[in-house]
């Protein structure tokens, strides 16, 4: 159904050369590819002042947007730091998976507002929701951005 949706848009673009090619090669179209870019970032794409890039970002502590794949993982990463926001779920509880666990690296937020600035302080920013079906995975773009 790809192709007819593709063929009812009055334009359509790739926010990056790696999804240009991916579509091109399972539909045939060459998208051209614009830069997903805040209207405020410097060409060069580094803001001036912008925080280290210190941790790795879970925006969702459910398990089915897999929280318990990411203690996983900070468990066998002990030297880097995750963060991860209780946003639909209790921060309690998410904590106190993390304590069960013993996991130290892993620092649980309740839900922001303004994820902008945890954004900006994500080196990687996971998105393993494998057992949910995403109609729509905002977290991705706005990561993206």
């Amino acid at each position: 159904s790809f192709p007819l949706l593709l063929s009812d848009m009055d334009a359509a673009y790739a926010n990056s050369t790696f999804t240009r090619d991916l579509v091109e090669r399972h539909f045939g179209a060459r998208l051209p590819v614009i830069p997903s870019l805040p209207d405020d970032l410097p060409p060069g794409g580094t803001c001036p002042g912008h925080a280290a890039r210190d941790c790795v970002l879970l925006a969702n502590a459910r398990d089915d947007k897999g929280f318990g794949l990411t203690l996983a993982v900070a468990e066998w990463l002990p030297e880097v730091r995750f963060v991860v926001l209780a946003s639909q779920s209790a921060a309690a509880a998410a904590r106190a998976a993390v304590a069960s666990r013993e996991i130290g690296n892993v620092e649980v937020l309740p839900q922001a507002e303004d994820m902008a600035p945890l954004y900006r302080r994500a080196r990687a920013v996971l998105v393993p929701s494998y057992r949910f079906v995403e109609s729509f995975s905002r977290v991705v773009v706005e990561a993206q951005r």
